[in-house]
């Protein structure tokens, strides 16, 4: 019963995120996990180094900053890669004068 409810809720929540993230690209590289997990491994170093430096209070600040960081920075410089986004009819009329394979 409790499986039946995760799996419900998980569907749900899958159903409210697409349409969110078709209207804004970006979060598809936010939630994209190779990337999050990127984030936490120079998080995760960089606390280490701060903790060995200075201390632990340190190392938990520095853990948390630099995840949030690297992520962000990390999905903006995978978001810029992705090739420019153009309107259907734009595509559509640059493709209507040539025949096909002339490029």
């Amino acid at each position: 019963m409790a499986n039946a409810r995760i799996d419900n809720a998980m569907h749900t929540a899958n159903e409210k995120l697409e349409p969110v993230v078709e209207e804004r690209p970006f979060l598809e590289h936010v939630l994209d996990l190779g990337i999050v997990l990127r984030a936490v491994a120079f998080g995760a170093v960089a606390a280490l180094l701060m903790w060995l430096l200075v201390g632990p209070a340190t190392a938990g600040f520095m853990l948390l900053f630099v995840f949030f960081a690297s992520w962000f920075v990390l999905a903006r410089v995978s978001y810029d890669k992705r090739r420019e986004t153009q309107a259907a009819d734009e595509e559509q009329d640059e493709g209507e004068g040539q025949p096909a394979g002339a490029g």
